[in-house]
């Protein structure tokens, strides 16, 4: 009842459901045939809170605030819920599987499905080794620009929780931007300490 909302855009909070019918093809695909009940997805998605009308109980959820909230024309009690194993919007995974490119998109995100070890591409899967001790920083976050530092040991590859969009963006330098899971994305990572810069740049635009 409260995600689609446009209030929570006022007071700058990000809601995956959002509040305008206009949505990109393969980010409609995914709230039509999964949803917003598989755990694995939201937590590819950044999401940390839930906020209900109603009390639930979770195993994945804890709450931790309630209060007053103005819906409908009245104050209602609503609850705040934080998802216990939440994702940063950049985190590396563990394992990564070649998938074709006609299956479906409820086969990705079934009951168990887990970002980090679970997620999915339909290019060659490139070669990497998870390091625990490896690390990412997010610079910063822009509708127009995603800036980021790593520093790890061996080749990595980082889950970028952004809805993959190939038309007019692209990375400083000569990296590849993979589609993860058909809908969000992932480059690699070289060993080291380095900066990466994603910029949307589409051509339309900058010779227009």
């Amino acid at each position: 009842e409260l995600s689609r909302s446009n209030r929570w855009s006022a007071f700058g909070i990000e809601s995956i459901s959002g509040y305008h019918p206009a949505k990109l093809l393969n980010y409609s695909k995914v709230m039509e045939g999964v949803g917003w009940s598989n755990i694995g997805l939201l937590r590819m998605l950044n999401v940390k809170y839930i906020i209900s009308l109603e009390k639930f109980n979770h195993p994945s959820f804890n709450l931790v605030h309630s209060g007053e909230i103005f819906n409908k024309s009245k104050y209602n009690i609503a609850y705040i819920y934080e998802i216990r194993q939440f994702l940063p919007r950049l985190y590396f995974a563990k394992n990564l599987t070649k998938i074709e490119d006609d299956i479906p998109i409820s086969e990705i995100f079934l009951s168990e499905f887990d970002p980090i070890n679970n997620s999915t591409i339909i290019q060659d899967v490139p070669s990497f080794t998870y390091d625990n001790n490896s690390s990412v920083e997010l610079v910063s976050w822009s509708p127009n620009m995603i800036s980021f530092n790593t520093d790890v040991s061996s080749p990595h590859f980082l889950i970028i929780s952004e809805i993959y969009y190939p038309n007019g963006w692209r990375m400083k330098g000569d990296n590849k931007i993979y589609e993860v899971n058909k809908l969000i994305r992932g480059i690699e990572v070289k060993p080291g300490k380095n900066t990466y810069t994603m910029v949307f740049e589409p051509k339309e635009y900058k010779y227009g």
